[in-house]
């Protein structure tokens, strides 16, 4: 099932944040990790690792991803089950043969590109787990998808910034605005993207091109987007004047899938498992404690072929059950700068404003063996 919210969902959470804002800055109006490049001039779409070895698993997974759950893999989520938040706004219905995107401001030669022409330009293909700011502890406001489409560089290249370049302000056909620094636009990794998981872009999530940032939470990933402008001073974008962050950086976070939160545990061994995320930092380790924090036990990280710094990364600790009893599970994640989560999350959108949440995620396991 997707994960939306509807509206009056969504003020419900805004309501208990006590912000006073319209909260939520999970993207343009409505809501939303790192893999090997592939630089491929035919503009198809195909995985592959960080040294150009064909990754086997990558490649089946645009054909047929995973959406999260407790099967033997977490690794992508559905176009269908992606999440997205929605505040009334609609999706724009794009029309394809007349869209174009302009990329103007400080440049030497000002592009207009249609979709068709950004698909000859070679492409880049990469895995990406995207999150809003405003997902609560232990929320359904992520997902992980394989995203196909070209370096915001490359562009910028074929534009020539004029000197002074210090930001991009990017535009969406629902009204939608953000900027970001020219050094992220620079970033191997930033990508306008118009394939997801091997299909077009889907409506919902901005076709015919969106953003795809590292290290960035969604709402910094505009959608539909239609004109980028590079300016040479400070800009503030949708969210950010109701006082979100402008950095939007991902915070470590993680969460438990299983169990869920009271489930009845009757095997003497229990099998933890969660995703954790850290953005461009990488998420180094996840402990587990069982006793309200009082102890802690490493698990173990479910990796790829490679390391992937800008994908959620699954754990599991396999927990020794105890005596019948009510036990607190919580999840610690630790990123590879060393910053680690603290604090339990105890609220819906309690800490997530202005700039995310790191509090960690805790559930209630029922032992009950006779």
């Amino acid at each position: 099932m997707k994960q939306r919210m509807t509206r009056r969902e969504w003020l419900k959470w805004s309501a208990l944040a006590g912000a006073g804002l319209v909260a939520a800055a999970c993207g343009p109006l409505n809501g939303e990790g790192d893999s090997g490049a592939n630089t491929n001039p035919s503009g198809q779409s195909g995985a592959s690792s960080s040294t150009g070895a064909n990754d086997a698993a990558d490649q089946r997974g645009s054909e047929n991803p995973e959406t999260i759950g407790l099967g033997n893999s977490v690794k992508y989520t559905r176009n269908e089950d992606f999440y997205v938040v929605d505040i009334g706004a609609g999706h724009p219905a794009v029309d394809e043969a007349s869209w174009r995107l302009t990329l103007d401001g400080g440049v030497e030669k000002p592009l207009k590109l249609s979709l068709a022409e950004l698909k000859q330009l070679p492409s880049v293909t990469q895995t990406r787990t995207f999150e809003c700011i405003s997902n609560p502890v232990g929320g359904p406001l992520i997902g992980n998808a394989l995203w196909v489409g070209v370096q915001m560089k490359q562009l910028l290249a074929m534009a020539g910034m004029k000197p002074g370049a210090k930001e991009l302000v990017v535009r969406a056909a629902d009204g939608f605005h953000t900027s970001i620094p020219i050094e992220l636009a620079m970033h191997e990794h930033a990508l306008l993207a118009y394939m997801m998981n091997g299909e077009p872009l889907p409506r919902a999530h901005g076709f015919p091109l969106r953003c795809v940032w590292p290290g960035r939470y969604g709402m910094k990933q505009p959608r539909w987007i239609t004109r980028i402008e590079v300016i040479d001073s400070n800009y503030r974008g949708f969210w950010e004047q109701q006082g979100w962050s402008n950095d939007a950086f991902i915070k470590i976070n993680s969460q438990i899938l299983a169990p869920k939160s009271r489930e009845v545990i009757a095997t003497p061994t229990y099998t933890v498992r969660g995703l954790a995320h850290a953005g461009l930092a990488g998420v180094k380790k996840v402990a587990v404690s069982a006793d309200d924090g009082k102890t802690w036990n490493e698990a173990t990280l479910i990796r790829g072929p490679e390391p992937k710094p800008l994908v959620w990364t699954e754990w599991r600790y396999e927990w020794p059950v105890p005596a019948d009893g009510r036990y607190t599970l919580i999840a610690r994640a630790t990123d590879n700068n060393d910053g680690q989560q603290e604090g339990i999350g105890d609220t819906l959108l309690g800490g997530t404003f202005p700039d995310g949440t790191s509090r960690m995620h805790a559930v209630t396991a029922i032992v009950k063996r006779a």
